[in-house]
């Protein structure tokens, strides 16, 4: 009777109020069966949130319900760190939302200090694979007006191969705004450029102005098993004529070093072309794409023009 009581009382507890009740010695099956039921509805607040995606051998959850609710929050916390210091133009507003404002100008800012964030600012994200796995990323971009977001975000997939005992990373960066792809090497600063999608300049016209809602397009990468890479977009309802409509790249060939054997995804930003503020959202961060933006079967090679590009 008294544990049933008990059980009744607890249950409207949060964690913090049921670490207290637990501090002082209530009834010990009371208070598991309380954070088993915390545990419970934290994987279903959860379920379709992106989390990091741990090795095979260690995605089981602990058995004890404190610390399985403690692995899935630090999951979703961790899955995006961004440094503190880059706050005044790019910082986390929740865990899985990242906020980005244009950088003030020199001539507004009293005395010296270091340039915060870098002109490139890249957020990797705890989610990657070796050669052979697949991997799949998609967010969301938002802003007033995508036109003066520009080439400011850029989706990236990242190959880490070594050389003579040195980490080198090439990086495939896609702009959801542009349409374009870029590749970056990891000992030059020239790159290489090409237009895989058309511009999204189109969409934000008058209209979308005008409009409460803000102007937002979703973009997506996947890695395949070869270690090739597509991206993809699809802007969001109600916005132009093509609403809805997912377009892909095309496969990404002959980008992904020989001896590399870790990939992994992550958001960058140009800060020094962002016009506007905007935020990136992110979706999901799993092995495969969902159903609702599926590749074609089997997924065309792009085969476009590159040109250079000075990074």
């Amino acid at each position: 009777m008294e544990s049933s009581t008990a059980y009744t009382v607890c249950a409207f507890l949060d964690q913090c109020s049921l670490c207290v009740a637990e501090a002082a010695g209530l009834d010990r099956h009371c208070i598991t069966a309380c954070w088993m039921d915390l545990r419970a509805t934290a994987e279903q607040q959860f379920a379709n949130k992106p989390r990091w995606r741990k090795p095979k051998d260690q995605s089981v959850l602990p058995a004890n319900p404190k610390q399985a609710l403690l692995e899935l929050k630090m999951q979703l916390k961790t899955l995006a760190d961004v440094p503190e210091s880059w706050g005044e133009c790019i910082r986390k507003r929740h865990a899985t939302v990242i906020e980005m404002r244009p950088r003030l100008p020199r001539s507004e800012i009293s005395g010296w200090r270091p340039l915060r964030p870098p002109r490139i600012a890249a957020v990797p994200l705890a989610c990657g694979a070796l050669r052979g796995e697949t991997m799949s990323v998609g967010v969301r971009l938002e802003s007033k007006n995508l036109a003066d977001v520009g080439e400011a975000f850029l989706l990236s997939s990242e190959t880490l191969s070594y050389r003579h005992g040195q980490a080198l990373v090439t990086a495939i960066l896609f702009s959801p705004v542009s349409g374009r792809v870029f590749i970056r090497f990891p000992t030059s600063p020239e790159g290489l450029a090409t237009q895989c999608m058309p511009a999204l300049t189109a969409a934000s016209d008058a209209t979308a102005l005008k409009s409460s809602e803000p102007d937002c397009v979703e973009a997506f990468v996947f890695v395949n098993k070869a270690g090739n890479t597509c991206f993809g977009r699809r802007r969001c309802p109600l916005v132009g004529s093509g609403a809805g409509v997912v377009e892909w790249s095309g496969e990404l060939l002959d980008f992904c070093p020989p001896l590399s054997e870790e990939l992994f995804l992550s958001l960058n930003f140009q800060m020094d072309v962002l016009q506007r503020p905007a935020q990136v959202s992110i979706m999901w961060a799993t092995e495969l794409l969902p159903s609702s933006v599926a590749q074609p079967s089997p997924s065309p090679v792009f085969n476009g023009a590159w040109c250079q590009h000075q990074w």
